[in-house]
């Protein structure tokens, strides 16, 4: 639970750039031994699995991208009641594959935390590849309550899920995942990794009421205004904290 002071209350105290669409290239590269005419590629076939890391079961109804490298045309495709899923008609070239589901930490295959990059899979002219398989932690749940120094719920209330990072051998925090507070003050972060996290939670002073709101200044968990003063809240797979 979070107590967060007003900022008048401490005065008195003291383009993202749109990515280029880059067209594809037409060129083919001449095949070993010809005369560098421009050979027909055929496609080939990618089939894999969506499995839950902790039982090993199939996952239902999961999202699944396949997505060229250095090109920004992916395919999508969903899992069947067995977790499977296929690709068909694929053009050779260079893919990775991605996969996610509300209730999980997406997940890449190759990859060795949802955080690492995904592995490459090189697909060759009709060829078949199988068992292109993700595996997908459950998520976990972050959840509490942001109160004011009268003890009364701070509604829509921003609160941020944050780790800790170093720049330039300090450290900081980087977020990772946000939500707001209710009518209560209670807020619920979801489908996060597990690990280490601080929690910070700040009101600007404005809503989507006409009703005038106090501004209130960072608090990171439980009630600090320096990362050396917080407490960090340790998260398991599939599991819920309060912070």
């Amino acid at each position: 639970m979070f107590l967060l002071i007003p900022l008048w209350a401490l005065l008195l105290q003291g383009t993202s750039a749109k990515p280029s669409q880059q067209a594809p290239s037409q060129q083919q590269p001449a095949a070993p031994g010809s005369t560098g005419a421009t050979t027909p590629t055929k496609p080939g076939v990618i089939r894999g699995h969506v499995y839950a890391a902790d039982t090993g079961a199939g996952v239902k109804h999961a999202d699944v991208s396949l997505r060229p490298t250095g090109r920004f045309q992916p395919q999508d495709s969903s899992t069947d009641a067995t977790g499977g899923f296929e690709f068909r008609n694929v053009d050779p070239g260079k893919y990775t594959v991605s996969c996610s589901k509300s209730g999980f930490v997406g997940a890449s295959y190759g990859a060795k935390s949802s955080n690492a990059p995904a592995a490459t899979i090189t697909v060759a002219d009709s060829q078949e590849l199988k068992d292109i398989d993700c595996r997908m932690q459950h998520g976990g749940v972050i959840t509490g309550a942001v109160l004011n120094d009268e003890g009364e719920p701070v509604v829509y209330a921003m609160v941020q899920v944050l780790i800790k990072t170093y720049r330039r051998g300090q450290p900081t925090l980087t977020p990772r995942s946000s939500g707001t507070t209710d009518d209560r003050g209670r807020y619920r972060i979801f489908d996060l990794s597990p690990g280490r996290y601080y929690v910070q939670a700040s009101r600007r002073g404005t809503g989507p009421t006409n009703n005038r709101e106090t501004a209130y200044a960072n608090v990171i968990y439980p009630n600090a205004s320096r990362l050396q003063d917080a407490e960090a809240v340790q998260l398991l797979p599939g599991g819920e904290a309060l912070g």
